[in-house]
């Protein structure tokens, strides 16, 4: 069971990994993952030996969980910071409203 939840929800949230190349932050996912297998290691050496095969679940559900739970909050707040900014297109001749329509309100050459 405590496998089980990791897995939920690392699967669930995978796709951020995605997300975040595409939104030109590839590095992030590498940094967490580098930092929390840091982190597990040193649970591993501290927990293991005393509580066993369930510490060990327990670490490498954490991990999954807490990764992807980072990932995906990085990816809302670019998202968030993305929607939010102003985004300048380039001239196209039209009006701000949309595009230029001819005077004699011909449309698509009818």
């Amino acid at each position: 069971m405590i496998l089980l939840a990791g897995f939920m929800v690392a699967n669930t949230f995978y796709w951020n990994r995605i997300a975040l190349l595409g939104l030109g932050l590839p590095a992030f996912p590498t940094k967490v993952n580098l930092i929390l297998a840091g982190l597990k290691l040193l649970g591993i050496l501290l927990l293991v030996p005393r509580y066993g095969y369930l510490a060990s679940a327990a670490l490498f559900a954490g991990y999954y969980m807490i990764s992807t739970s980072l990932a995906a909050w990085k990816t809302y707040q670019v998202l968030k910071i993305r929607e939010t900014t102003e985004v300048s297109l380039p001239d196209q001749g039209g009006s701000p409203s949309g595009p230029a329509v001819p005077p004699s309100g011909e449309v698509f050459g009818l």
